[in-house]
């Protein structure tokens, strides 16, 4: 029988002993009135021993069911490992989002830079010849990976591994008229360390980024101080690793001299000429008003009153909940916050 079923008897058995009673004491005998009692008065115990053990038996399903689960879970992961081991590597969801580490960046040189021409697939391929004539004979032993363009007429080269990029950059630098292209690592992940005092230091600077959880002091630089001198704090632009990115990002801020409060931001590029985000003005064509979202001039321009953002134009955001603001106020813009968290996601999903 299932507990339900045991409940439900216990039930009807002391329904039925309750009747009986009601009915033998109607009788004028005292004995059988006795005897009667004591018998349901002890079924009545034993039935509410029993409800009381099924009740601490449900008590007890919820952490059972959640024990089956974790274990039924460790049990399946433990399957899919061996089942990776013994087959060929899958691709993740993670490995999909993230980006090569191992890529190279060919920037052309002698005035042959083209702002806003992307190569096409024939002048990648003729590209590609270039960089295996660079690697002479060992180019057979170097595993590409991909290749992409960049917005200022040059390209992007993945690598398997990271031995092959740096074999690659060692042949690529020692020919570089011949290929006419410069070569350069990807630039490292870029935060913005803001609010920070006048008189604070640099060094006062990476300590309070070191001190915080997660960080190591090793993969922290200053690139710049940023701002203008007449003002109160000024924001500091800070070149870290991933894994400090990451954590600075999920804390938020840092604490210089152990009690100033600076706020940490992600280093989000924003072309003020078109106010699109990736890359700057002096690589655009393209413009756009940033006060008034209109494509006929500049924002300096502009002489409206009616301020629009014309990233939420583009893409068609419901204003009714969101405050007024230009394309440059990116603290009020929905479009720049949904950005910015995406960013972080893929970071969070690298680093996992």
């Amino acid at each position: 029988m299932t507990p339900l079923e045991i409940a439900d008897w216990c039930t009807a058995v002391g329904s039925f002993f309750k009747y009986v009673q009601t009915k033998v004491l109607m009788k004028e005998s005292a004995k059988v009135k006795e005897d009667v009692i004591l018998l349901s008065t002890g079924l009545l115990k034993v039935q509410g021993s029993i409800v009381k053990m099924l009740v601490e038996k449900i008590d007890q399903l919820p952490t059972k069911i959640e024990d089956g689960i974790r274990d039924a879970t460790k049990q399946a992961a433990k399957d899919v490992q061996s089942s990776y081991q013994t087959t060929a590597a899958k691709q993740t969801f993670a490995d999909m989002v993230k980006r090569n580490p191992n890529v190279l960046i060919l920037k052309p040189v002698d005035g042959e830079e083209n702002n806003g021409h992307r190569k096409s697939n024939r002048e990648l391929t003729e590209l590609g010849s270039k960089v295996k004539e660079a690697l002479g004979p060992g180019s057979n032993q170097v595993k590409l990976g991909g290749i992409r363009s960049t917005a200022n007429n040059g390209a992007v080269y993945e690598f398997a591994t990271k031995e092959d990029r740096d074999k690659a950059k060692i042949a690529l630098e020692n020919c570089t008229p011949a290929t006419k292209y410069s070569v350069s690592l990807p630039r490292k992940p870029q935060v913005v360390n803001k609010f920070d005092p006048q008189d604070v230091t640099e060094e006062e600077i990476l300590g309070a980024v070191a001190d915080c959880p997660g960080v190591e002091a090793v993969d922290c630089a200053v690139v710049k101080k940023m701002g203008r001198d007449d003002q109160v704090t000024r924001p500091y632009l800070l070149e870290v690793s991933e894994q400090n990115k990451l954590a600075l990002l999920t804390r938020g801020y840092v604490l210089v001299n152990g009690f100033i409060k600076c706020r940490i931001e992600e280093n989000s590029i924003q072309c003020f000429a078109c106010f699109a985000f990736g890359h700057i003005a002096a690589n655009c064509k393209q413009h756009r008003c940033g006060k008034c979202a209109s494509n006929d001039h500049k924002t300096r321009d502009s002489s409206s009153l009616d301020v629009k953002c014309c990233k939420c134009v583009e893409k068609k955001v419901d204003m009714q909940n969101v405050p007024k603001h230009g394309a440059f106020q990116i603290r009020l813009c929905p479009v720049a916050k949904a950005v910015s968290e995406r960013r972080f996601q893929q970071v969070t999903i690298t680093k996992t």
